[in-house]
Parts: C-alpha cells; structure tokens; sequence
C-alpha cells in the first residue's frame, strides 16, 4: 500500500496570495501598417529567428509553421513596409539592416506598451481589495 501524500492545507482568509501574485497587466502590442498588414509578436519572433538561426527554413521549423505560410508573411511586410526586411546570403537568410533597426524599434515600443499598461495597472488596482477579491472599495468606504 502506498501512503497518500497530505492533502495541502486549506487556504484561508489571511492567506490570500499578494495583489502582485494574483492579477498583472498583460499586452499585446502590434504595429498596423496603412494597408491594413499587421506585425506583431509573431512576425517579430519570425524575424528575430531568421536573425539567429541564419535561415527561413530553420526558423519555420522553429515556429512549427509552413516555410510557404512564413514567405508570404515577409512578402506582405516588406510590400507594406516599403522596403526589405530579409535577404538572402551565401548560406541562408539574414535580416537586412533596415530589417534589424525596424525589429530593434519594435521590440523598444512593445517594451514601452508593457511598462505603461503596467504602470497603468499598478496605478489603477492598486487597491489591494481590489486585486484581491475584485470588490472595489468605495470612497465612502474609507
């Protein structure tokens, strides 16, 4: 026979879990170009593995997505960016410069969205009630 493990102990009032464990701010930032493209998260790790791996090919296995889906993606984005993100080299691909400083920025502006909605965050729940039991205390309450 096998001893059961002991049951963990009940969770009581005074051991509600901290605000910060319970509730965070969550993003997702995404650039929209005129034509409607859409580059995000995505594009941006299709890119950056196509950086370090030196290669499409190996990055779409990475991603687990079709190299053809993958050429189609950095089609569109090079047509509605106006310039090209990737190209090919002796061995493989790389990003081109203007490709390295566009995912560059990219990566900076979803930084900023993610620390301005966390500052958001904070400033907004930071009534521990609130992130707590998601019961606002009122003014009056006070």
């Amino acid at each position: 026979m096998h001893a059961q493990p002991p049951a963990p102990p009940a969770q009581t009032p005074t051991q509600t879990p901290a605000p910060t464990q319970a509730m965070h701010a969550k993003t997702k930032a995404w650039i929209v170009f005129a034509g409607g493209t859409k580059f995000g998260e995505g594009r941006a790790r299709l890119l950056q593995l196509v950086e370090e791996l030196g290669s499409l090919n190996r990055a779409v296995h990475e991603m687990g997505m079709s190299y053809r889906a993958a050429w189609g993606y950095l089609k569109e984005l090079e047509e509605a960016a106006g310039f090209a993100l990737v190209e090919r080299d002796g061995h493989g691909m790389r990003l081109t410069d203007a490709g390295r400083l566009f995912l560059q920025r990219f990566d900076a502006y979803r930084d900023r969205v993610a620390a301005a909605a966390s500052a958001a965050y904070d400033d907004v729940f930071s009534d521990t009630d609130v992130a707590r039991t998601g019961v606002a205390r009122t003014a009056a309450a006070d």
